[in-house]
């Protein structure tokens, strides 16, 4: 294990390696380049991971420059083939291994002189891999994650800090027989966990994450991540290139300490649909909205606009087929166009519409599902109004009042998100209602779709 000082050096963005080897394979399964040398991986001040490798002149070894030549063959507009990505291999002068995945070498990367060369590149994630007994027992598996950040949660254990007292900035929840400990600490947010050697801990750790990104309205940024089992352990410290700024309303109250409930509620509810449906659809919808939260009002409409609609056609679209007579028919009109002597691909395209017509659009499932929920169906037609909006051209010159029934909209689009997400996972507790003025506090119930 290191110690702290490596760590701490980690959240100042100041950590540097001093490599003794420093070994670049090329991805490709037949006869990939190596190279390998000394140099370092160091941590810029923005967060970002860099490394350098410097190749030495050696007449035994590989030709630098003839075997790094195709990497300007690749003509201007077409994408980068992996075999310009290359894995990384370093061993530290304390014995220890890191590695990185997929770095890509471009022509900017590389400076060679006779046969010496010099090759820098990014790293978005550095893992340092470490075995050797770590104090765990045989049957368990923790796992911590430290965010760059202050958060607001709902904590409700104070921490001794001697003589400067104490602060609240814990929170613990238990969800079935897992136990996660929230730890604010030095603009530092701490995320632990242990759970049995028979779950997946990538998939857990992934399905915590995605639940509280949402709850808080951030993609965690996270810096770095412990795993460890009886035997090994696992650091892995992430670019800040891989995340996103910006900042959503969350879907509910989670800063104060009575809060609390709601807060474990709806991550059980997200770990425990994630266990039996795919959620990274849904995750990826609610990202789609995060990334544009420091753009426009227009870019934040049409993502949500969007994501809106995305969700109903992978989560709801199905539970709802037109009736049936309507599906009769469209049966019949597909006998009839495959009768009709036409071009195979018009017949192909006429198929797949009337096809389409199997079922409900998005717009009259969302009407469904807003009676079952018990919501004004207004919140509907708001959200088709956000979306036919953003597929046409911006007003430029969009008075005050447009710009806040424009605001209203999306926020009422983005209430409609939320709402469509506790319904998915079966969340129930309290929620913010943004498409009301002044977004009281609501109460949000369980339904079954199937019995409603």
């Amino acid at each position: 294990m290191r110690g702290r000082e490596f760590y701490r050096s980690i959240e100042n963005r100041s950590l540097e390696v001093d490599c003794l080897s420093i070994t670049l394979t090329q991805c490709t399964s037949e006869c990939p380049i190596v190279i390998d040398g000394t140099g370092f991986i160091r941590q810029t001040s923005e967060g970002l991971i860099e490394f350098r490798l410097i190749f030495g002149a050696n007449p035994d070894r590989l030709n630098i420059h003839r075997a790094l030549q195709f990497l300007d063959t690749a003509p201007s507009g077409t994408l980068v083939p992996a075999t310009h990505y290359f894995d990384l291999v370093a061993s530290d002068v304390g014995g220890s291994t890191w590695k990185a995945s997929n770095l890509y070498l471009g022509d900017k990367s590389i400076y060679v002189s006779q046969n010496t060369a010099v090759i820098t590149g990014n790293i978005r994630q550095l893992v340092l891999v470490a075995s050797g007994e770590t104090g765990l027992g045989d049957s368990v598996q923790l796992c911590n994650l430290f965010v760059k950040g202050d958060f607001k949660l709902p904590y409700n254990e104070f921490q001794d800090n001697g003589e400067k007292g104490s602060s609240l900035c814990k929170l613990r929840m238990s969800i079935d027989d897992v136990d996660i400990e929230f730890n604010n600490n030095n603009n530092v947010l701490g995320i632990s966990f242990s759970i049995d050697i028979k779950i997946l801990l990538e998939t857990y750790e992934s399905n915590l994450r995605q639940a509280v990104s949402i709850l808080l309205g951030v993609d965690l940024p996270v810096m770095y991540s412990i795993k460890r089992t009886a035997d090994s352990a696992e650091t892995s410290i992430f670019s800040s290139e891989r995340f996103a700024s910006g900042k959503l309303s969350g879907p509910l109250k989670t800063w104060m300490p009575y809060q609390h409930e709601d807060m474990r509620c709806f991550v059980e509810a997200y770990i425990k649909a994630a266990e039996g449906q795919d959620l990274n659809r849904l995750f990826g919808y609610w990202h789609k909205i995060f990334v544009v939260s420091n753009s426009t009002i227009e870019a934040s409409s049409l993502a949500c606009g969007v994501a809106v609609e995305g969700v109903v056609k992978q989560y709801f679209k199905g539970l709802f087929p037109a009736e049936q007579g309507k599906i009769d028919l469209i049966g019949e009109a597909k006998i009839v166009v495959s009768d009709i002597d036409i071009d195979s691909v018009i017949r192909t395209q006429l198929m797949s519409a009337l096809g389409n017509y199997q079922s409900k659009s998005p717009k009259s499932v969302l009407y469904v599902l807003c009676d079952r929920l018990g919501l004004d169906k207004k919140i509907v037609n708001s959200w088709s109004k956000l979306r036919n909006k953003t597929a046409h051209a911006d007003d430029v010159d969009m008075p005050k009042h447009k710009y806040e029934e424009y605001f209203q909209q999306y926020q009422s689009a983005m209430y409609l998100f939320y709402r469509l997400t506790f319904l998915i996972i079966g969340y129930q507790g309290g929620c913010i209602d943004y498409s009301t003025i002044g977004c009281p506090d609501v109460i949000v119930r369980k339904i079954d779709l199937d019995s409603a």
